[in-house]
């Protein structure tokens, strides 16, 4: 639509395939659901080792709780 592909990822959600596609793909602009922000935070033990190029992220569905929001 504004020229700009998006991505799908129809499997089972895993915090680290989806880090690892965001720095595989250099995606700059990311969506989720809050859940999925909590559980990266929560089992991921380093995502500094990752190379992420995102610039935007964004949420829908439930409020977002301040330690995500940091």
């Amino acid at each position: 639509m504004f020229g700009k592909p998006v991505v799908f990822l129809n499997r089972p959600f895993s915090p680290e395939d989806t880090l690892r596609l965001l720095e595989e793909l250099k995606i700059t602009n990311f969506t989720f659901v809050p859940t999925a922000y909590r559980l990266i935070m929560g089992t991921v033990k380093n995502i500094g080792r990752y190379n992420l190029r995102v610039r935007k992220l964004s949420s829908a569905g439930e409020p977002l709780n301040p330690e995500v929001i940091r």
